[in-house]
């Protein structure tokens, strides 16, 4: 069964259904900025309208205004005006996640994804990102804490990596009142989210992985799946409308929109580049990257025809966007705790709610219903159509 809610440790009942607060800094990027109040005021309505997962992280939102200011590093906005919901609506009431273990100089532009991101997992600076998390959220504690992407190219990386898990793993047990309920760590793909599962610390291992998966991400999951149901780990799934390819009522990327990958913000370079690396082309050339954009717009035209032909033709289909039919996608597996789309502009929070609309109201099924899934397999699970 594929049921519309979670039930954590802390007492919250919340839908699989979350949101991703990367858009709710003052960073330019393809979702913003956003103002200080707007970003407040979605969360607030997300909240409304039932919403009790929010994921963010220290390096989210930017305020140019403090670059360069060794007491206010500029990031943490997020969380910060995420502390501002947690005071209207009572800290009791949500399921806050977070992230920490990376840091950056500033651009000139304050741009989010201008420069590689540093990364510093040391245990020491693991736990002082933890406490000044807990300050900016407003919070004694958190519900889940992320490291935010450890690299697992070397084998000192590795021992960094499980190091860092080690003193989340020990802040999480220590005596009095929990500031730390669960443990998880953020992972760049699904193939890391498999090298984490495969360990396990004194009997102890990460209670949660945050990972990538959508319809064009999804290689190599049902291992993943199998791996931590086994383990009993839970498993969020992030960027579920890839990176806005799969977003809108029918999508908003075309092949005649493509000048060059300058054109798009950096996020969305980034991701044309792990796309063209997963179709075997060097993602530092342009024609690969040009060659990964319309690769994603094919599939996008492919599946929106389906649905198309789904909305005239099964009575029981009466709502299918884009947006919705990726959501769906990502909450059909039953390992998948939790689905944290970005949901930047007010007038994007119906569409995104309508992914909870149940096909099978007896039974809470809020995945594809069987007929997308059939019709859409085979551009689903193309051997080109992955990573």
């Amino acid at each position: 069964m594929n049921t519309q809610n979670f039930y954590t440790k802390s007492g919250i009942i919340c839908p699989r259904l979350g949101v991703g607060c990367f858009a709710y800094g003052d960073t330019p990027n393809q979702w913003g900025p956003i103002a200080d109040k707007e970003a407040v005021s979605i969360m607030l309505e997300l909240y409304k309208r039932g919403l009790r997962v929010f994921d963010t992280a220290d390096i989210y939102g930017f305020h140019k205004q403090y670059a360069g200011d060794p007491e206010r590093d500029g990031f943490g906005e997020s969380e910060k005006r995420l502390g501002q919901v947690i005071k209207e609506v009572g800290r009791e009431n949500l399921f806050i996640a977070t992230k920490g273990g990376r840091y950056r100089g500033f651009s000139e532009a304050g741009n989010f994804s201008q420069k590689p991101h540093e990364r510093n997992f040391d245990p020491a600076y693991i736990r002082e990102a933890f406490e000044k998390s807990c300050e900016r959220l407003g919070t004694e504690y958190i519900d889940l804490y992320q490291l935010h992407g450890p690299q697992l190219k070397t084998e000192e990386q590795k021992e960094q990596a499980l190091a860092a898990l080690q003193v989340l793993i020990e802040l999480q047990c220590e005596p009095g009142p929990q500031k730390l309920r669960y443990v998880g760590v953020s992972v760049n793909n699904i193939s890391e989210a498999a090298w984490y599962l495969r360990f396990e610390m004194g009997g102890k291992g990460p209670d949660v992985i945050q990972m990538p998966y959508n319809m064009f991400q999804h290689k190599d999951a049902k291992l993943v799946f199998e791996m931590a149901r086994d383990r009993d780990v839970a498993l969020i799934a992030r960027e579920p409308l890839a990176k806005g390819f799969l977003a809108g009522p029918r999508g908003k990327y075309t092949h005649d929109a493509w000048t060059s990958s300058t054109a798009f913000p950096g996020t969305l370079q980034k991701y044309l580049k792990r796309i063209a690396r997963g179709l075997g082309h060097d993602p530092k050339q342009e024609e690969s990257l040009e060659v990964a954009y319309h690769h994603l717009v094919d599939h996008v035209e492919k599946i929106v025809y389906i649905l198309s032909t789904y909305d005239e033709d099964c009575d029981e289909l009466e709502y299918n966007t884009l947006t919705q039919c990726a959501l769906r996608f990502a909450l059909t597996p039953d390992e998948i705790t939790a689905v944290i789309p970005s949901i930047s502009k007010p007038q994007h929070i119906d569409d995104c709610l309508g992914a909870l609309r149940s096909y099978n109201h007896e039974e809470g099924d809020v995945g594809l219903h069987p007929f997308e899934f059939g019709a859409l397999e085979d551009i689903l699970f193309a051997k080109d159509a992955d990573d």
